[in-house]
């Protein structure tokens, strides 16, 4: 990206220029990553930044030119980026918060170890180990390349989080302002195993569409589970046996699955079983196994829901 590019998309205000970063493509070296969760700071008015008391040494970057990377440590360990954005003397970046790597896959996995794709480059500090970025990037160093892209979606806001690792001497008086899109490149293989591309499959479904039959649905629920959308799991859970919270296995990475059976559940039938095997890894251990469910399925008010583990499975 040019300096005149970089000034057109990243020198306006920076909750504007945040979510317009979604879809773009960071690349060190031989790895891409495609940006997919960002998050907007300001300078003296936003108590979360690290600029909120005013230039520094260490923050002199964040006031400009835009296009130059922010990179710190957090908890002084984990190397964090951050593109500036603005204008030149007033201080704003946006926080590189999670991305998919699209290229350099070896390489990337080389830094990350042993992970499912993707999840090389989600969360801060792993996408900055994804691509290799250090401290030495930061100001005058060599800067990664920078390619506009378009949003897998449009993004979403998520307002009112704070981030610890980024904060101020005052947090409490703090507004961040987080944007997201589909949480994977949309462009990728489903999570499902489908061989769809993640937009033409389950994201439809976690977009609110109904899914046409019991197993959709089950698939669905599988790639919620491994991209962390809880909200998908509570929505598709019939209120029957649904427990008060839904939440997904956070020390658990889902590697694949496979739907052995379906019987029923097509798009004339109100109940339906799907018996899978649903292949894990511990990410704290490294243990590997398998989870085999035979899941009931029931229509209510015209869209499929999960029940309940069938007894007999």
């Amino acid at each position: 990206m040019t300096p005149g590019e970089a000034a057109v998309l990243l020198g306006g205000p920076v909750e504007e220029v945040a979510p317009r970063l979604l879809g773009a493509t960071v690349t060190v070296g031989h790895v891409v990553v495609r940006l997919t969760e960002v998050e907007a700071y300001g300078g003296a008015d936003d108590a979360g930044s690290h600029a909120h008391r005013g230039r520094t040494p260490r923050t002199a970057v964040m006031f400009g030119p835009a296009g130059r990377l922010y990179c710190y440590l957090s908890y002084g360990m984990h190397v964090c980026a951050n593109v500036v954005t603005g204008s030149e003397g007033r201080a704003s970046a946006v926080l590189l918060r999670g991305g998919v790597v699209v290229a350099g896959v070896d390489d990337a996995r080389v830094r990350r170890g042993d992970r499912p794709d993707h999840e090389l480059a989600r969360g801060p500090a792993n996408l900055c180990r994804a691509l290799g970025v250090g401290l030495h990037h930061g100001g005058m160093g060599s800067s990664p390349a920078w390619e506009q892209g378009t949003a897998g979606g449009a993004p979403r806001p998520n307002r009112g989080q704070h981030d610890a690792a980024h904060a101020g001497p005052r947090p409490e008086r703090a507004r961040r302002r987080c944007w997201h899109s589909a949480g994977m490149d949309v462009l990728q293989p489903c999570p499902c195993g489908s061989g769809s591309p993640y937009a033409s499959c389950c994201r439809r479904a976690h977009l609110g569409e109904a899914s046409p039959t019991a197993e959709a649905l089950m698939r669905s629920r599988y790639s919620a589970y491994a991209l962390g959308q809880a909200g998908h799991l509570f929505r598709t859970w019939h209120p029957r046996t649904r427990p008060p919270e839904v939440r997904g296995v956070p020390d658990l990475a889902w590697e694949g699955l496979t739907v052995t059976q379906a019987v029923d559940g097509g798009p004339e039938d109100d109940a339906g079983l799907v018996a899978f095997e649903a292949r894990w890894r511990s990410t704290t251990t490294g243990e590997r196994g398998v989870l085999r469910e035979l899941s009931r399925f029931e229509r209510r008010r015209g869209r499929w829901v999960y029940v309940e583990p069938d007894p007999e499975g």
